[in-house]
C-alpha cells in the first residue's frame, strides 16, 4: 500500500510542541532496486511443508487453558509519499546494503539467537520459534505465524476444560468434534496459554523477538515490511498488535509500540555511525468500505487507482513527522478514542473496522557513496471474522458492520488465493479491486514487501471449527511469493527534464479522460452488478451450514468472479487503449490530481445543470398532465354523480311501489282471513243443523 499526499499540511504530533521540519530539503526520487541479500549463518530455514488437513484422531488430550486476556486496539496506516519523489532505476551494490544491515545487527543482540533450534519434544522442551524474517529481504514468500490465546472471561469452566488446540515445534493440531484432528505447519507458533504444553509459554516479548525485530531490520535495510494480524473475533489480534488498554511502556504492550521503540533506539545508536533516519507516521481505519484518517480528526479520505502501474493510493491522508518514541505513543493514545468498537455476544469490545498503522522511514548517509533509502512499515490489525448469528448482530448497524467485515475478509482471501496461484509476478489480479481493504494491502500481498502474517486462534473446543478456518486461511497465505526490493532515492533535479511538456500532457490527458467516460461507465456498471451479486452470495456463504449449499454457492461465486475478471480485463484494456504510453512524472502528480478534481467539479456542475433543466421540463409536463387529468376526472365524476342520482331516483320509485304492494298484500290477507272465518262459521251451522 502506498499513500500519496496531496495536501501540504504537516503538524506536530503533540500539542505544545513545534512542528518538526520537513523530511527533505531537496526534491527526491524514489527508486526500487532488486536485491536478495542474505546474512549467512544467522537464521535457520523453517519447515514450510503443510502436513495437510487430513483428519487423524489423536489420543493425546490437548492442554487445558486458563487465565484472561485483555483486548484493545491502538492504531492504523496511510502514509503519504513525501513530496518530490518519483520512481526510477538505479544501481546500488548489494554488499553495501548487507554491510549496513550487519552493522545494525550489532545493536540488537537478541536477533542472532532467535533462529537457534533444539530438537526433541515433551513438556519441558524449550524449542524457540523459528523464522525467516531475520534474513534481510525475506525468504521470498509471506511468513506466517500462529498464536493461541489464554482463556477468555466469557468462557465457561466447561469451555476451558475442553481444549481443542495443541502445539509442538512449528505445528498446530486442532481437534474438531466428530471430524478429527487437523494439522498445520507454519514458520512459528506461540503458546500463550498458562496451562502446560509441549510448547513453552510465549509472552508479548517473545512474539516481538521473533516477528517484530526482523521487521525492523528489513525496514532499516531499505525494504518495505508488513505484519498483518488475522483471526476470528475475540481471538487476541488486537492484544498481539497493540496490547491491552493503557499497556504502553508495560510488559503487555504489543508489536506496534515495540517496533516503534526499537526503531528509535536503533536510530539513536546509528546517528553516531553517519546514518540519519527520518520517520513519518500515519493511521487509517477502514470502516464500512470507507477510509478515515485517525490522525486528522477522523477525516474521510479517498482511495484512488493509478492506472499507470495499476496501484492504489490514499489521497489526503495526514503524515505526521515523529522524532521520538514518545511522540508515536502520543499519536497512538490520540487515535485510540477515534477507533470504532462495539460490544457483541462474543466480545465486549470488538473492533468493527480494520486498523492500519504505517511508518515511513527515510535513511540518509554521511557518505556520498551510499544511496539514500526510503522504506515503509505497515502494521495491520484486521477486524475479526464472525458468525453473525453467534455474535447476535443480525439487524441494524451491527449487521452492516459484521457483513462488511466478513465481505472484506472474503475479498482478502480471494486475493491471497489469486496471488498464490498466479503464473508470474507481472500478472494482473483484478480481485484487489473488490474491497477497500485489499486495495490498501495490495503492495504487501505478494508485492514489493517483506511481509508476515500472525493468525490468532481460541483454544476451546467450541471455537475449533472457526480455528480450522483461520488456519486454512493462514496456510493459503503461506503460499504467496514476495518480491522485496531495496527502495533507494535520488535527487529529482538529477533526472527530471520533463517540465516543458507538462501543459501538453495535461491537455492530452484531459481529452483522453473525457473520451474514456462513456466506455468506462458501461464497463463499471457491469462490474458493479457482478460485485453486488458476489456480495450477496458471499454473505449467504458465510452463514451456510450445509456443505452442499456451500459448494453450490462457491461455484456461483467462482462463475461470477470469472465474469468480473473478464469485465475488469476489458476495462483495463479500454484504459490502456485510451492512455497509450502515459508516463507522468511524480512531481506532476499534485497538479494532475488538481486538474482532475476540477474536471470532476465541472462534470458535477454540468450534470447538476442538466438535471435541473430536466427537472424543470418534467415539472412542466407533470403540471400539464395534472391539469388535463384533473379535467377528465372532474367530468367523469360529474357523469357518475348524475348516473348515481338517476339510480337513486329509480330506487326510491321502486321502494314506493314495494310499499304500495306490501300494503295491498296486507289488506288482501286481512280480507282472506275474514272470509275464512265466515266460511268456518257457516260450516259449523251446517253441522249443527
Amino acid at each position: 500500500m502506498e499513500f500519496k499526499r496531496t495536501n501540504s499540511s504537516r503538524t506536530g504530533a503533540i500539542s505544545g510542541r513545534s512542528a518538526p521540519p520537513r523530511l527533505a530539503t531537496t526534491p527526491l526520487t524514489r527508486t526500487s532496486m532488486s536485491t536478495r541479500a542474505s546474512t549467512p549463518g544467522r537464521i535457520m530455514t523453517p519447515r514450510s511443508q503443510r502436513n495437510g488437513a487430513g483428519s487423524t484422531p489423536t489420543s493425546q488430550k490437548p492442554p487445558r487453558p486458563t487465565g484472561t486476556q485483555s483486548s484493545s486496539r491502538g492504531a492504523p496506516p496511510g502514509l503519504p509519499r513525501p513530496e518530490g519523489f518519483k520512481r526510477m532505476s538505479t544501481g546500488v551494490s548489494v554488499s553495501s546494503a548487507n554491510n549496513n544491515n550487519n552493522n545494525n545487527n550489532n545493536n540488537s543482540s537478541s536477533i542472532s539467537s532467535i533462529g537457534n533450534t533444539t530438537t526433541g519434544g515433551g513438556a519441558s522442551s524449550q524449542t524457540p520459534v523459528r523464522h525467516l524474517l531475520g534474513k534481510t529481504g525475506g525468504n521470498g514468500r509471506v511468513n506466517v505465524y500462529a498464536r493461541v490465546r489464554a482463556s477468555a472471561p466469557n468462557e465457561t469452566a466447561e469451555d476451558q476444560r475442553q481444549l481443542a488446540v495443541r502445539m509442538k515445534d512449528n505445528t498446530v493440531d486442532v481437534l474438531v468434534p466428530q471430524k478429527g484432528c487437523f494439522t498445520f505447519t507454519f514458520d512459528g507458533v506461540f503458546w500463550s496459554n498458562e496451562n502446560a504444553s509441549e510448547k513453552p509459554f510465549s509472552d508479548q516479548e517473545d512474539v516481538f523477538e521473533v516477528i517484530g525485530k526482523p521487521l525492523v531490520e528489513n525496514a532499516l535495510a531499505g525494504y518495505n515490511a508488513a505484519i498483518m494480524a488475522y483471526g476470528q473475533t475475540g481471538s487476541g489480534k488486537t492484544y498481539t498488535a497493540f496490547g491491552p488498554i493503557s499497556s504502553l511502556g508495560t510488559a503487555e504492550e504489543g508489536l506496534i509500540p515495540r517496533v516503534c521503540e526499537m526503531i528509535f533506539t536503533r536510530a539513536a545508536a546509528s546517528s553516531q555511525k553517519g546514518v540519519t533516519y527520518r520517520l513519518c507516521a500515519s493511521m487509517l481505519e477502514v470502516y464500512l468500505e470507507d477510509v478515515f484518517d485517525l490522525l486528522n480528526h477522523r477525516k474521510m479520505v479517498a482511495v484512488r487507482n493509478d492506472y499507470r502501474d495499476n496501484s492504489f493510493h490514499v489521497v489526503g491522508a495526514k503524515s505526521v513527522p515523529v522524532r521520538s518514541y514518545e511522540e508515536v505513543a502520543a499519536l497512538l493514545k490520540k487515535a485510540e478514542p477515534l477507533r470504532t468498537f462495539a460490544a457483541t455476544a462474543i466480545h465486549d469490545r470488538s473492533s468493527r473496522a480494520h486498523t492500519l498503522f504505517q511508518l515511513e522511514v527515510q535513511t540518509s548517509f554521511d557518505s556520498t557513496d551510499i544511496v539514500p533509502r526510503a522504506s515503509k512499515i505497515l502494521l495491520a490489525d484486521l477486524a475479526g471474522s464472525e458468525r453473525i448469528k453467534i455474535a447476535h448482530t443480525e439487524t441494524g448497524i451491527p449487521f452492516e458492520q459484521a457483513r462488511n467485515i466478513n465481505l472484506s475478509l472474503l475479498a482478502l482471501g480471494s486475493c491471497i488465493e489469486a496471488v498464490a496461484t498466479r503464473k508470474g509476478y507481472s500478472q494482473n489480479i483484478p480481485e484487489f479491486r473488490n474491497s477497500t481493504l485489499t486495495k490498501l494491502l495490495k503492495e504487501y500481498l505478494g508485492g514489493n514487501s517483506v511481509s508476515a502474517m500472525v493468525v490468532t486462534i481460541a483454544p476451546s473446543a467450541r471455537d475449533a471449527h472457526l480455528s480450522v478456518q483461520t488456519l486454512r486461511f493462514a496456510d493459503r497465505a503461506k503460499q504467496m511469493a514476495t518480491h522485496a526490493k531495496i527502495n533507494t532515492v535520488t535527487p529529482l533535479d538529477a533526472t527530471d527534464d520533463g517540465k516543458e511538456n507538462l501543459d501538453g500532457e495535461l491537455g492530452d490527458m484531459y481529452l483522453k479522460k473525457k473520451e474514456a467516460l462513456y466506455a468506462e461507465y458501461k464497463l463499471q456498471n457491469t462490474i458493479d452488478q457482478l460485485l453486488k451479486k458476489i456480495a450477496i452470495l458471499e454473505a449467504q456463504l458465510m452463514e451456510a451450514a450445509n456443505e452442499d449449499l456451500i459448494a453450490r454457492l462457491q461455484e456461483e461465486i467462482e462463475s461470477l468472479q470469472k465474469s468480473l475478471t473478464e469485465a475488469d480485463m476489458q476495462l483495463q484494456e479500454q484504459r490502456r487503449l485510451l492512455y497509450p504510453n502515459e508516463v507522468v512524472l511524480e512531481e506532476q502528480l499534485k497538479e494532475l490530481n488538481t486538474r482532475m478534481q476540477e474536471m470532476k467539479e465541472e462534470h458535477e456542475e454540468a450534470m447538476e445543470s442538466l438535471m435541473t433543466e430536466d427537472l424543470r421540463k418534467y415539472s412542466e409536463k407533470m403540471r400539464a398532465n395534472e391539469s388535463h387529468y384533473s379535467e377528465r376526472i372532474a367530468s367523469m365524476m360529474d357523469a357518475h354523480s348524475k348516473e348515481l342520482s338517476h339510480l337513486q331516483q329509480l330506487l326510491e320509485e321502486a321502494n314506493a311501489k314495494i310499499q304500495k304492494l306490501t300494503a295491498s298484500l296486507a289488506e288482501t290477507n286481512k280480507e282472506l282471513r275474514i272470509a275464512d272465518e265466515h266460511l268456518e262459521e257457516m260450516q259449523n251451522r251446517v253441522q249443527r243443523a
